[in-house]
């Protein structure tokens, strides 16, 4: 069991400042899904660059070291409950990476072949799902996937992100023209509104659409446009051959 959230601001009105202050929130919410290790992505879509931020800690104290200058746009984040890969290898904890995706996941995968051509670095399930998104891209990997996937992925050299569900819970906050915000734990949610100030509707309410992500739902949002595509993708496949364990 871990935990993922983020923010994808959809306007220039949101502030890092803001960015910050929600990511500090939604990684102490999900801290009861992971206390092993705690890491952030944030991803500066004009550039692309992508600062990673992990250690081997509980969000409360990671929080305590996250700056915010660690936060220069959108932003994705994790906390780790371990089972195979010691947290103390930085390859071992989320965020993860490699030459085209950096992804944060929640849930395990049980026996997806490693692929020969690709470099491994860590111990953890999650590298393997990684190494498919690399090698085979996105749409393309996700019938492959044998076991659990929550997943957030940035794409900084096509400025595209995505979001993607099976079996692991994910829930999903659209704050319409200022911000999408997700997490695996509803409640952190609640509290997102007041930090990005938005304008209550009659006083009353605030104009927002929470809810639970969909099984087989890949999202994918431009960052350039704004441009929003929701498909289903269906699990299909189910492939054997060497195990790597962990989240």
């Amino acid at each position: 069991m871990c935990g993922i959230c983020g923010i994808i601001p959809l306007s220039n009105d949101v502030t890092p400042d803001q960015i910050y202050k929600v990511m500090l929130h939604l990684l102490d919410g999900n801290e009861t899904r992971g206390r092993d290790a705690t890491g952030t992505a944030s991803w500066d879509v004009e550039k692309p660059d992508v600062l990673i931020c992990k250690q081997a800690e509980t969000a409360t104290i990671f929080n305590k070291h996250l700056l915010p200058e660690h936060i220069i746009g959108p932003t994705i984040g994790h906390c780790r409950a371990k089972t195979k890969g010691d947290p103390s290898d930085p390859e071992n904890n989320h965020p993860m990476f490699g030459d085209k995706y950096c992804i944060v996941h929640n849930g395990m995968v049980h026996s997806m072949k490693n692929i020969d051509t690709y470099k491994y670095k860590g111990q953890c399930d999650t590298e393997v799902l990684l190494s498919y998104f690399e090698t085979h891209g996105i749409k393309e990997a996700i019938p492959m996937i044998d076991g659990s996937a929550a997943v957030a992925i940035i794409s900084p050299l096509d400025k595209m992100f995505y979001l993607y569900r099976h079996t692991s819970p994910l829930v999903v906050t659209l704050f319409p023209k200022t911000a999408l915000v997700f997490s695996s734990l509803e409640y952190p949610l609640k509290k997102v509104a007041d930090i990005l100030n938005v304008p209550k509707v009659w006083g009353l309410f605030t104009p927002q659409s929470t809810a639970d992500f969909d099984e087989g739902t890949l999202f994918s949002l431009n960052m350039k446009t704004f441009e929003v595509k929701v498909e289903t993708i269906k699990v299909e496949s189910k492939i054997t051959g060497n195990i790597r364990y962990g989240v």
